[in-house]
Parts: C-alpha cells; structure tokens; sequence
C-alpha cells in the first residue's frame, strides 16, 4: 500500500506499476513526465528503455474532495541586526484548477524522490521569504503586522496560481495562534510611595490590575514575552515615579478616582506598549487613616474659677468641627479650583501637624482661649454678658485661628455655663407644685397640681437677685406663684370652682361667669412680669381629689338610695302604713359648704334621718290618707315628702336631695278586703258560666229545629236537581226545565240564608254572655283625670335640682297635712 502524504489529494506521484491502474476522467488525470526533457507526454511510450519516466496522478477541484489542507510552522520574520524574529503559523488549503493538471505537474516535479508536497511547501516558503526580504521591513511590520501579512499572503497566492493551483492561505502570529497571547492580572502588595506636596512622609498603597493585548501591540507582546515577570517591578516603579512628581495628599485620599487615576493609567499604558500591553482593570486601595477625621458635632464640658463663685462654673461648649475641604468636579470653574488649592494646603496643614488626638487637642485649645476670655470676670458678668452674641463670635474668631493652622474650621453652636440665671434666658423656668388652698369657707380646701414655665429673657431685670449666688430664684418663683394662687382662692366660693370644672353637680348657670383658672392665670403672670421680667408665662392648673371632693363624687355617684319606714297615724288607731321609696344626693347647697365640711355626712346618715323625718311628719296623717286610693293622692305625697325633708336635710348636712319613687304594701285590711272582693269577682264568673249553659241548652232546641228546616230545604233541593238530570236527555219541555231551574235558584237562596242565620245567632248570644260576665266595675276616671291635670297644672314654684330629678314638690296651699 503506497504511503500517503500532504498533497495526494491534489496531486500524487505514481510509481510505473501503480500508473497502469489509473486511467484519466475530468476530475483526475494522469500525468507523464520524461524526467529528462521535462516535457510532459501525451501517452507512455512503446519503447521505455534508457528513458526516465514520471508518473503522476492529478485531481482537478470539479470534485470538491479533491482539495489538501495542512500547516507549516518554523517560518519567521526576522530582524537580523537585533538578533530577534516573529514566528508565523501558516494554514493552508489547495486545490487544482481544472485543465492545469499538467501545470502542476510539472511545477511540483523534482529529479529527486521528494514528494509532490514537499515541494510544494517549499516554494510556498520560498514565496514568503522572498516577498518579506524584498518588502517587510521589520519595525514596520511591529505596528502594522495585520496588513503585511494580508499583503504576504496576497503574494503567495498569485504566486500559487501561476502554476496552476488554488491557494487559500491563513497567517497569523505563531503565539496568538497557539493562544498565548492572553490577559494576565498583577497584584502589588503593599509599597511605599511618597506624594508631591509631603515628600518628607510615606504611605501604603496597593493595586490590583489587568493587562490585556493593546491595539497592534502583538509582536511588541511576543517580542516582549518572555519579560512578562519584569512588568510588576516596572508598574511599581513607574507608579511611584509618577505619584511622587503629579500626585497631590488631598488628591490622593479623597479624589483618586477622578484626578489621580485616569491620568497614572494613561501613563502605565505608555510604559505598557512597548510591551503591547494596556491596563485593563485598575483598582486601588490607599491608606483610610490619612483622611482628616470628620468630627462633626462636639460637646464639650470645661470647669471656670469665677470670682465671688464659691465653686468652679462648669460650662458647656457644643462645637461643629469639620474639615475646610471643598467638593471639586473635573469642570470647574476657576474659583473651584481654587477652593481645591486650598483644600490641598488645608490636607497638608493637618498631616503636618502629626496630632493622635484631635478631639483632645481642640479642647486643650478650646480651655486655654476661654481661660484668658473669662479672666477677672464676676458671677454677675458671667450670668449677664456670657450669653450674648458677641461673646460667642469673639469666642469663635479666636479657636478658628487655632484650627484653620491644622486645616479646620469651627463653628460654636452654643456655650451654657452651669449658672441658673442664664437658663431662665435659655431654657426658661419651670414650677410644678402640688399645694392644697383655702377658699372663701376657710374649711373648704382646694387642691391643685401646678405647672407654671416662662423665660427671663432680660436677666437685667433680676440684677438685684444675683450679687448673692446663694439666693434659690427657683423658690423665689415659686413662692410668688403659690402666693398668687392663694389671693385669688380666698375670694372664690368653692362650689363656683368646683361647678366650673364639672366636678360637681351646681344649679347656677357659669357660661358668663369668667373662669376662676383664667383668674388664677391672670394674676400669676402679672405677679412674675412684675417682680421677675417674666414673659411667655404658660400656667396649666389640675384639680386633685381632697377627702371632701372626694366624699361629693362618692354620694352623688350613685343614681338612687333605697329607703323604707312605717308610720302609724296619731289621730287614728288604724293600722301602720308601711312605706318603701328611693332618693337621689344631687349636690352641696351653695351656701352650706361649712355645715357639709364639718359634719361630712355618709349615705346611712342622710338615709337615717330622712326616715326619721317622714315618719315625724306624716304621723299626724289619718291612716286614710295615708293609705292612698288615687293615683293623684300618691303624686300628692311624694310631692309634700320631698317639700318637707329637703330644707331639713339641707339645714343639717348642706346637701340637696329628691324623692324619686314612694309606694306603700298592704296592710292587713286591705288584704282581707281585696279576698272578699276576689270571691266575690269569682262568684259572679260562675254565675255567668251557669247561665251560659242553661242558653245553650235553649238554643240546642233552637238549633235543631233550624237544622230540620234545612234538612226539609235540602231534599226539595235534591228531587228538583234529579228532574232537570232527568229532563236533559229529553228533547221538548223548555218551559218545564225553566220552571225547575228557577225553582233550584230560589231553594239555593234560602237554604243559605237559613245557614248563615243559624251561625249568627249562636255567635251574638254567646258573645253577649261573656261580655256580660266579665263587665268590670273598676273606675278609671280618677287616672284620666290626673294624666289631664298633669298635662294642664304643673306643680307651681317647683325647683329644678337635676335633669333626672322629678318636680313632684307641691306648692303650700296644697299641703296635705293641715298644721
């Protein structure tokens, strides 16, 4: 079996023997070459001997699987004088044009054993060095390799087909084709760099970054690639060079993606092309602690020696401390940019200065410039002068010349010695007392909660109160408040006060009434504008429960008292009455206040003597009268119970009450006379059951004789239905028919009439029966006449306690019991 090699698909060198098995066809032909003329032969001669012959066999491309396809590698362009060359990868595919198989036969025949593809590779180098020696000069081939080997290409193609061959060619860069020109990453580690405006101090810095093939940066990447290890060591000390020369500390640390970055990568990049290498991803991390410290807001708490003070004033300093660094953006403006040089000196100023400590060092500063402010002030000074706005701008001025040195600013938000009086401006007072007052029945005691605030804002005005810090002006407020409060309760009835707060139950009508709080109010704020220069004076009064208040919420609270008593008639040996009733505590009489307070009564109290005191009153009462037998007789009595008890029990306790319900029970009389009236009420009921029977019996009789009228009416009915059945199914006898038919009508007619009777009479007697049974003898005229005497008289001069309470009290004239 021959062996095979590159270009047999194209074009395959036969031995004599193989030849004879071929024959030509138009995708293949046999070639014969007389190796000594180089002529190609029409056909093999008859006579071979002394002769040289080759034998070839040629595939056109009209087979498409008539085509080789192979890759050579070795070739390179070289820079002699530098001793240095780039390796081309060569890819190729050829086929053969058809009716050139003698062509290349001929041009791929060699004298020796050589195979037609290793000629072929030959002169397909040969190409390719001849065109790069004549055309390629090397540095131009390092920025424009793409296109020289589209040009060298070209060539070897044209040159392919002037003997009769097809030739797709690829060339590429040796390493780009065995994939190694490919991105890598490089990691610093931690380095030290030095800045342009702090040369004199070092700092930490990293970078992670991605180097990746430039644009046309190929062959200086392979020229290169074996330095790969070197460019870590390069980038730091490019990056280091380039920090120490452009680079600014404000910069650095705040802007480094927007001023710094973009102008260190486009210098590494420049570093890089000569490698064909560009930074792909760049990323930084730079030392947080070189950023000035934003402090923000500050307090501050200094203890001052202040003369005529026994004890060192403490005073508090709330401080805005912030770094004097601007924003800047890359277009700015030319005042911008100058905030951003100031911004860089500021930056400076602070890492210069080398302080561990910033909050300690600006109280130190802070301490040393107050010390000096305050010297040889007086207490009086300090509580009068302290707390203006000029002190706290000279204040201000001073430490912002101190911080401005180290890059900062200040701002003095406020400053509050531990000195009472300066918070009477500042914050204000504020009373809150609890404190029990006299009203005008000494007895009678108020109890209030006390809230009182306000501002001084003139201290001037305690002036007189400050040259001795020992003097409490908290208990100088208070007690002018509390003495305030006082001279108005001792003119106020308690009972007005308490009504207008809706503590207790009062009859006066208080809508035109001014407020006894508005009083109050009133006099305190007059009382501290005069004696303190108070203003914004808020005063706020809350009413606390005292035993006295405490015992009127506790009887009026509930709606009614139960109560009972019996009352034997003086005048009559009848039997004693036996009363059951309720009553109501509405309240305090104004003017009763003391008699309530010293004797401070309980429910069981008033109860008690209200029994007593109706038993009293009504026992001169007949039994008769007393045992009501009208409803208007009840109304009556409870009317004059309530006319008699009320100013008693006011006298004695000071309270206002009602009798809401009075009823009697039953005495023995009356309980023996409503059986006898009951017996008799079910005599009579028998009695009418009695005569109902016996009218029943009666009208049994009555009642059968009726059925047997209907019962006669029914048979007529009957026999006069049968002849008109009979008369239908015969033909004639119109006037017979009719007169049958008006005979039904007219027996239809009366035997209704006969039943609806019947029924009626039996319902009207029965009806009557029972309604004359059960006929009641009671007379309720004297309940209508009161329902229209109430409608039409109501009681005269009665006096409203409640909304809930009745005027059941009748006038004088009216009285039952006859003094």
């Amino acid at each position: 079996m021959p062996e095979v090699y590159v270009l047999d698909n194209v074009v395959m060198k036969l031995s004599e023997a193989d030849a004879s098995k071929y024959t030509s066809s138009l995708t293949k032909r046999l070639v014969i070459i007389d190796a000594k003329t180089k002529q190609v032969l029409e056909k093999k001669p008859l006579i071979t001997l002394g002769r040289q012959l080759e034998f070839f066999l040629v595939s056109n491309e009209d087979d498409p699987r008539n085509i080789a396809e192979s890759s050579i590698l070795g070739f390179a362009i070289r820079d002699f004088a530098a001793d240095r060359s780039i390796g081309i990868s060569l890819q190729y595919q050829v086929s053969c044009f058809v009716g050139h198989e003698e062509k290349v036969a001929l041009a791929l025949f060699d004298d020796s054993t050589t195979t037609p593809g290793v000629v072929f590779e030959g002169k397909l180098i040969g190409w390719l060095k001849d065109y790069t020696s004549k055309n390629i000069e090397f540095n131009d081939f390092t920025t424009s390799y793409a296109q020289k080997l589209k040009d060298l290409q070209v060539h070897a193609v044209n040159k392919s087909r002037e003997i009769g061959l097809n030739l797709r060619l690829r060339l590429s860069l040796e390493l780009e084709a065995a994939g190694q020109l490919k991105s890598f990453s490089i990691f610093s580690g931690d380095f030290p760099v030095v800045l342009s405006d702090l040369i004199e101090e070092q700092m930490n810095f990293r970078f992670q970054t991605d180097l990746s093939i430039s644009e046309n940066g190929k062959v200086n990447a392979i020229l290169n690639y074996r330095k790969l290890g070197e460019l870590r060591e390069l980038l730091l000390q490019k990056t280091q060079t380039y920090l120490r020369n452009h680079a600014y500390l404000y910069d650095f640390c705040y802007k480094f993606n927007e001023l710094i970055r973009p102008k260190l990568i486009s210098h590494l990049d420049q570093v890089l092309s000569i490698h064909g290498r560009k930074i792909d991803h760049f990323s930084v991390e730079n030392s947080v602690e070189f950023k000035m410290p934003d402090l923000g807001s500050i307090k501050y708490v200094l203890p001052f020696n202040i003369k005529g003070y026994e004890k060192p004033v403490e005073i508090q300093y709330s401080l805005d401390i912030e770094p004097i660094l601007k924003s800047y953006q890359a277009e700015s403006s030319v005042e911008e940019k100058d905030d951003l040089s100031k911004a860089r000196e500021n930056f400076v100023r602070y890492r210069r200065a080398k302080l561990s400590d910033l909050q300690s060092w600006f109280k130190r500063e802070l301490e040393r410039i107050v010390d000096r402010h305050l010297f040889g002030w007086s207490y009086v000074d300090l509580v009068l002068r302290y707390d203006s706005k000029s002190n706290e701008e000279e204040l201000r001025s001073k430490l912002n010349e101190k911080a401005n040195e180290i890059g900062y600013s200040v701002r003095v938000i406020s400053t509050i010695p531990d000195v009472k009086p300066i918070t009477y401006k500042t914050e204000g007072f504020s009373i809150e007392k609890d404190e029990t007052f006299s009203t005008k029945q000494n007895s009678v005691k108020i109890r209030l909660q006390i809230n009182v605030r306000g501002k001084i804002e003139d201290l001037e005005s305690i002036k007189r109160f400050l040259n001795d810090p020992r003097v409490n002006l908290d208990e100088l407020i208070s007690r002018e408040v509390i003495d305030s409060i006082k001279r108005v309760l001792h003119e106020v009835e308690a009972a007005d006060f308490y009504a207008q707060e809706g503590l207790i139950y009062y009859l006066d009508d208080f809508s035109t009434q001014e407020s006894v709080k508005d009083k109050i109010a009133d006099a305190v704020q007059k009382s501290l504008e005069k004696k303190f220069g108070a203003s914004s004076v808020e005063v706020s009064l809350q009413v606390l429960e005292t035993e006295l208040l405490s015992l009127i919420n506790n009887l009026t609270g509930r709606a009614y008292h139960n109560f009972e008593i019996k009352i034997a008639s003086v005048r009559d040996a009848g039997e004693p009455v036996h009363f059951t009733g309720s009553f109501q505590i509405n309240g305090v009489a104004k003017d009763k206040w003391d008699v309530f307070a010293s004797c401070k009564p309980s429910v069981e109290d008033v109860r008690d003597f209200l029994q007593n005191q109706l038993r009293y009153w009504f026992g001169s009462l007949s039994t008769r009268t007393l045992s009501y037998e009208t409803t208007q007789g009840l109304l009556k009595i409870l009317a004059d119970a309530n006319t008699l008890t009320s100013k008693d029990i006011i006298n004695s306790f000071g309270l206002l009450i009602s009798l809401h319900r009075l009823e009697i029970s039953d005495t023995e009389k009356k309980a023996a006379l409503r059986s006898l009236q009951l017996a008799s009420e079910m005599k009579n009921i028998e009695e009418a059951k009695e005569q109902i029977h016996n009218d029943r019996g009666l009208r049994g009789i009555e009642i059968r004789t009726s059925l047997n009228d209907i019962e006669h009416l029914n048979q007529e009915l009957e026999l006069v239905r049968e002849q008109l059945r009979s008369l239908s199914t015969q033909t004639g006898g119109e006037d017979r028919k009719n007169k049958l038919m008006e005979r039904e009508k007219e027996l239809n007619n009366k035997l209704s009439e006969a039943v609806k009777s019947n029924r009626n009479k039996a319902s009207e007697i029965t009806s009557q029966k029972t309604q004359q049974s059960m006929q009641s003898s009671t007379d309720e005229s004297d309940f209508d006449a009161l329902v229209q005497y109430s409608k039409a008289s109501p009681p005269a001069e009665s006096k409203k306690l409640d909304s809930k309470t009745p005027s059941n009290s009748l006038s004088d004239d009216n009285q039952i019991i006859d003094v």
